[in-house]
């Protein structure tokens, strides 16, 4: 199977985009990348506003954001973590995270590698 290019630049850039657009002026964004089992796997994380537990299905959902309110601070069209989902399921690899409210986020991008 060969990558598409333009769309795993895609899914970074989501991923990468989200970290920065949620975290608070001077937070910070890492990102990791290891290879384990056959696997990449590239971890963004940040420090910033955390995701509430039991989100998932909401996080994931097309034109769906957490934070439907007037006041909001971070906006977009809710469908760049749907569409993230979906390149990666066409190139057999997935994405999950960790959270904590308050604490900060850790998405986890995994890819298959090829021998």
């Amino acid at each position: 199977m060969q990558a598409d290019a333009e769309r795993l630049g895609q899914v970074f850039g989501n991923v990468l985009s989200n970290a920065v657009k949620f975290s608070l002026p001077g937070g910070l964004v890492e990102v990791s990348l290891e290879q384990a089992e056959g696997m990449a796997l590239v971890q963004v994380s940040d420090s910033g506003c955390g995701i509430p537990p039991g989100a998932e299905e909401q996080v994931f959902a097309r034109f769906s954001q957490l934070d439907g309110s007037d006041t909001k601070t971070a906006y977009g069209s809710g469908l760049g973590m749907h569409i993230t989902r979906q390149i990666l399921d066409r190139h057999g690899g997935s994405i999950r995270y960790v959270s904590a409210p308050g604490v900060g986020t850790t998405f986890t991008i995994s890819l298959p590698l090829v021998a």
